[in-house]
């Protein structure tokens, strides 16, 4: 959301929320964790999807979203993902070894739904929406080295299309649904509006590490989350 009104149901963006008033916040009753906590109270691998409104104007945010996470001394469990190809520049230039993935959808421009942006800002696994991914997809990505975590998925027809064409990993509102539907064939991260999304794909991360400049086949981004503290950091075939 663009707005805290559906949430939690005030006026106003994050942005213009101060810290103070921040703390009051509720979701579904529920306080909203800044990032910090997350890194703390979460014992997973864990994808921070950066949400950015101002594409290659986030550089305050790259920072204080690479400083949270090198706090945590758990760089090498952590993914960083956003739509914004430049802040994943800038998130690189603090973190040079973490972990980076391009998100990307069906209505953006050629280059960015076949992942060659990612594959430009040395983006480490694709993360697509759910309709770009095909036999051919597939295939030209698991070429290049990419494991491939699709967004965002709940239809049970579609899990188990992704699953049969090999996805590592699958976005959704209703994990223990998807979870049901697809068995133990890919790992579900839960796509909720509030908090971060949490991915189990363990070896995956550690593999598969940024490096910027090199030569890489596709990246993309997943659909993560909704309201969460600037500290939250918070892409056709």
């Amino acid at each position: 959301d663009h707005d805290l009104s559906r949430l939690c149901a005030v006026p106003g963006t994050m942005e213009q929320t101060s810290a103070f008033d921040r703390a009051k916040l509720r979701v579904r009753g529920e306080r909203i964790p800044t990032l910090a906590e997350v890194l703390h109270a979460i014992d997973l691998e864990i994808d921070v999807e950066i949400k950015s409104n101002r594409t290659g104007r986030q550089g305050d945010l790259a920072a204080a979203t690479a400083k949270v996470i090198r706090e945590s001394g758990r760089e090498d469990q952590i993914l960083v993902s956003s739509f914004d190809p430049l802040l994943l520049l800038q998130i690189h230039r603090h973190l040079p070894a973490i972990g980076l993935a391009h998100i990307f959808a069906d209505d953006q421009s050629l280059p960015i739904r076949r992942g060659w942006i990612g594959t430009m800002i040395g983006g480490s696994i694709v993360h697509p929406q759910h309709t770009l991914v095909t036999e051919d997809a597939v295939k030209r990505w698991r070429t290049a080295g990419r494991p491939i975590n699709v967004w965002t998925v709940d239809d049970a027809a579609e899990l188990l299309r992704l699953a049969r064409l090999g996805v590592d990993g699958v976005f959704a509102n209703d994990p223990a649904h998807a979870r049901a539907v697809a068995g133990e064939r890919v790992d579900v991260g839960v796509d909720d509006e509030v908090g971060p999304l949490v991915e189990q794909r363990h070896r995956r991360v550690r593999r598969h590490r940024g490096e910027c400049g090199a030569a890489r086949p596709e990246d993309q981004q997943p659909d993560r989350r909704g309201a969460t503290d600037d500290e939250n950091a918070r892409g056709e075939e």
